[in-house]
């Protein structure tokens, strides 16, 4: 079984610049509504494997200080993420569903 057929398309959220990892979990944790603890993998890598508390449902994102890539969650957890980090982090970030470039 394929990476699509298990959690569907990945989306990839690449930055424009670097960011701390803490920066940025604690802007989403807060903002929207993600309860979960976060795995740190390194000074520049983090697994959260958590709920979006909006919903009651399932999400795994991993957060580099380059990206933020969103494993599993519905579409709506989805969507608020992308336009939360467009607005919120960086404007100027560019968005992957699977290799396919969206923005």
């Amino acid at each position: 079984m394929n990476k699509e057929a298990r959690f569907g398309f990945i989306v990839t959220i690449r930055f424009s610049k670097k960011f701390h990892i803490r920066t940025i979990f604690s802007k989403i944790k807060k903002a929207l509504k993600i309860w979960g603890n976060p795995i740190v993998c390194g000074p520049a890598k983090m697994q959260i494997y958590g709920v979006d508390t909006r919903f009651w449902k399932p999400v795994i994102l991993e957060i580099t200080d380059r990206h933020l890539v969103i494993i599993s969650g519905c579409n709506n957890t989805i969507q608020r993420f992308v336009r939360f980090i467009e607005k919120n982090v960086d404007s100027m970030a560019k968005i992957f569903i699977g290799d396919r470039r969206i923005k």
